[in-house]
């Protein structure tokens, strides 16, 4: 990208720190959480904010992720998910078609030869 003048280079350089500061606020809770998830409950409660000092000492880290599939039930949540998510693809996938098979078989009085209509609509 070719800059030619003083206030495109301001403009861009102005750009590039709000964007950069955007993605930060956007990264920034991820990587919150993740650290939080390999805390043991004690460090949790002592200090949110703090990182995780006992992280690969006495124990392994992904503890409390085995902990989650093993006792949380996080293995049918996520089938619970999984099963949500076709259903709703395929109710969501469904009506639209019925639609457009309506609209492109059946003639009616918007449809009747009027090509810039059927453009317009599909």
């Amino acid at each position: 990208m070719a800059l030619k003048s003083g206030k495109k280079k301001a403009l861009y350089i102005s750009m590039s720190v709000i964007f950069g500061i955007y993605a930060a606020t956007l990264i920034f809770p991820f990587l919150f959480i993740i650290l939080n998830s390999f805390k043991t409950n004690g460090e949790f409660i002592e200090s949110i904010y703090a990182f995780p000092v006992k992280l690969f000492q006495q124990r392994s880290p992904f503890k409390n992720f085995a902990g989650a599939f093993a006792d949380g039930g996080l293995v049918a949540m996520f089938a619970n998910t999984a099963i949500l998510t076709a259903a709703g693809t395929a109710v969501g996938t469904f009506f639209p078609v019925a639609v457009a098979y309506v609209l492109s078989k059946y003639k009616f009085k918007l449809n009747a030869g009027n090509d810039r209509v059927k453009r317009n609509v599909l």
